[in-house]
């Protein structure tokens, strides 16, 4: 059957996944805590452990031993202000990632 443009727009059948909703607000999510999930607790973890760099920007990326981060938690976590550099640097250069007070309180809610 050939798609079209009706069966593109048509609602989601009953039973299969919809993404219309981010997973942290997905109904059942057991890993959601105040809209946070473990991968964000994780992500401020490691920057609270020191394993954190950014490579700054607009919106910095976020890089833990060496990995790239999820680029939308990144941002999420950051637009929050719960991280910041620990110095400052210039457009596109590395710096060491730290967290703020908000950042610290965010985590302690995950213990």
């Amino acid at each position: 059957m050939k798609p079209t443009l009706a069966s593109a727009t048509s609602p989601v059948p009953k039973g299969r996944l919809s993404f219309s909703r981010p997973i942290a607000n997905r109904k059942g999510n057991t890993m959601s805590t105040n809209g946070y999930t473990a991968r964000h607790r994780a992500m401020l973890q490691a920057i609270a452990d020191g394993r954190g760099e950014l490579l700054c920007g607009r919106v910095p990326s976020l890089a833990v031993d060496g990995l790239w981060c999820d680029f939308v938690a990144t941002g999420q976590l950051f637009a929050e202000g719960l991280f910041r550099p620990a110095r400052q640097a210039a457009f596109g250069t590395q710096a060491p990632a730290e967290l703020t007070t908000s950042g610290l309180h965010v985590l302690s809610s995950f213990a």
